[in-house]
């Protein structure tokens, strides 16, 4: 199969469940005519989200207000399926003096392709609060005293994505929670906290 890179600001992301396959979605990101399709296991959606918050901790202080451009491709409809092999996540930083408002989401493809997407802030934190919410019931529930609030949070995962001021503050509030994370302190318990926090 050849290899095929691509590129693009991402306008648009779904996040869908696939019948009858436990834990599998595909995550669809999307400019005007052309998307790449991702199939996700539990584990590589688990992967993804570790990704986004690792970066959180590198974000830097720039302005968030970048809006993607759309791709053109004519009269054409062209839809990439990548088969996922890993991901890496970059928060928006200064390159010199000059703002990088958005996020940068490169997809490994097994056979060696690769996506390079750039995405709204925004977006991210809805995809990061969705995902979380997706796993959460893959967790062992004896890590978490608050666990009888679970379902409450659980109930919300296929919900619309967040409005921008509530995608920020939960990215916030996990960066804040990274920060001031303490080691014995299971990270479901972290993000229940953070959860209880939004409402």
């Amino acid at each position: 199969m050849p290899t095929i890179d691509i590129s693009f600001d991402a306008e648009e992301w779904m996040l869908e469940p696939i019948t009858g396959e436990e834990d599998a979605h595909i995550l669809t990101l999307a400019s005007g005519p052309v998307a790449v399709e991702l199939y996700l296991t539990g584990d590589d959606l688990l992967t993804v989200a570790d990704a986004i918050e690792d970066a959180i901790d590198r974000i830097e202080n720039v302005p968030l207000d970048w809006e993607p451009v759309q791709s053109a491709a004519g009269s054409f409809h062209v839809r990439f399926r990548l088969s996922f092999a890993g991901v890496q996540a970059s928060a928006p930083y200064w390159a010199h003096d000059t703002p990088i408002g958005y996020w940068t989401l490169v997809f490994d493809d097994e056979d060696n392709s690769q996506a390079c997407l750039s995405v709204r802030h925004d977006d991210i934190g809805s995809l990061l609060y969705k995902v979380r919410l997706i796993t959460m019931k893959n967790v062992d529930d004896t890590l978490s005293p608050d666990l009888e609030d679970i379902d409450i949070y659980r109930a919300t995962a296929h919900q619309d994505r967040l409005d921008a001021a509530t995608a920020r503050r939960f990215l916030h509030l996990v960066a804040e929670a990274r920060r001031n994370a303490r080691d014995a302190e299971p990270p479901l318990a972290r993000l229940v906290d953070i959860l209880k926090r939004m409402d």
